[in-house]
């Protein structure tokens, strides 16, 4: 129990780091890292970078430092680690840097991969770390990013994000005759219903990664009192497939909208948030296929491979980087991701640390392999 795995775990989850307030935990890891042998700093918008260069293709491993707000006590507890970020994602990220630093041990610098270790700010919310990441790093040819899959797992899709608010706007009147005013709550309840209807149109049974889905997150309006009300504002988040871009999405709302405005003859106002596109990496990649052999070897399990209907940095990676071969990794019950009840599997966290250590040195086997390959050829 007293390994300096699970210490570095147990000090990350004490060190508490809310979106925005990661500053102590980048100087708890500048440290730490700086001990294992990494080239390190944090950069100018407060990720820590920390590099061991090899002479293999580069690799970047990036996890996030930032977690959803709502401290909870740091404890062991049955084989379990609690705290917040356990699993989204501090335990994943402790596993990338000690991956990497057990990698490093192992392997020559001349064949070695050439490994970036990232811990980024921000990504629960504007994802500005990875944004930042986007313009100071030069693109990888295969990048890790470190959230829960569990040990066995590897996620190698997620879909896409964006959300609206709309606002409605009537004339206001007096409640004892609302039959003379259009009702704005009234009046957004049958937008949604009609957007509602046609998201709909984009779900493929059984598969809900390649559906169109959506989420009604909040709706306010009117004045309470005497009054009809004149306001109402909703907003939604919609989840895209590989299927649907942006600007279909875009266009779709806006043309709904724009129906709805001319038929209704009320006031319709839409704010619409960035917007990032699925992310999915082949089975038959050289990551998964690295990863895949490392799960054998080291769990003498078959792998699973997973496509996840949330959306990470490496959306917002995939914006960018388009050669780069793209998944997720990490220990942990994503179920638990930004609950009360958040909690690790000691047994687990170790195996993954096994687990990612192996599939790096099997990425350096397997494109070794192909570069001799192409020159034979």
């Amino acid at each position: 129990m007293s390994s300096f795995e699970v210490e570095l775990l147990l000090e990350m989850l004490k060190t508490y780091s809310p979106t925005g307030g990661e500053g102590e935990l980048a100087k708890l890891l500048l440290k730490h890292m700086r001990d294992m042998g990494f080239e390190v700093h944090i950069d100018g918008v407060g990720n820590v970078v920390g590099r061991i260069s090899g002479g293999g293709p580069r690799v970047l491993l990036c996890g996030h430092m930032d977690t959803v707000p709502g401290f909870i006590p740091v404890k062991v507890e049955d084989g379990e680690v609690w705290g917040r970020g356990a699993v989204d994602a501090k335990g994943p990220l402790a596993t990338l840097i000690l991956a990497a630093k057990s990698y490093v041990s192992s392997s020559s610098p001349s064949d070695r991969l050439d490994l970036t270790v990232v811990g980024v700010v921000e990504e629960e919310g504007s994802s500005k770390g990875m944004y930042h990441l986007l313009e100071t790093l030069e693109e990888p040819a295969i990048a890790v990013f470190g959230e829960p899959s569990g040990a066995s797992g590897l996620a190698l899709g997620y879909k896409g994000s964006t959300s609206f608010k709309i606002s409605i706007e009537t004339e206001k009147g007096h409640s004892a005759s609302p039959w003379l005013f259009k009702n704005a709550i009234e009046e957004a309840w049958n937008l949604w219903m009609r957007l509602a209807e046609a998201f709909n149109r984009y779900r493929k049974e059984g598969s809900m990664f390649n559906s169109l889905t959506y989420c009604l997150t909040s709706m306010v309006g009117g004045e309470g009192g005497v009054f009809t009300p004149s306001t109402c504002t909703f907003s939604f988040n919609l989840r895209l497939p590989p299927s649907l871009r942006c600007p279909d999405v875009v266009d779709l709302v806006e043309r709904i909208v724009e129906e709805f405005r001319r038929e209704r003859g009320v006031k319709v106002d839409v704010k619409r948030s960035d917007c990032v596109e699925a992310s999915v990496t082949s089975r038959s990649s050289l990551v998964a296929r690295a990863f895949s052999r490392a799960v054998i070897e080291v769990l003498n399990v078959k792998p699973t491979f997973t496509l996840k209907t949330g959306t990470s940095d490496m959306n917002v990676a995939a914006t960018k980087w388009r050669r780069a071969e793209m998944a997720a990794y990490g220990p942990g019950d994503s179920s638990l991701d930004h609950t009360p009840h958040e909690r690790l599997s000691i047994s687990e966290y170790l195996s993954s640390i096994r687990v990612l250590a192996r599939a790096l040195a099997w990425i350096e086997k397997l494109t070794r392999k192909a570069f001799y390959s192409k020159r034979s050829s």
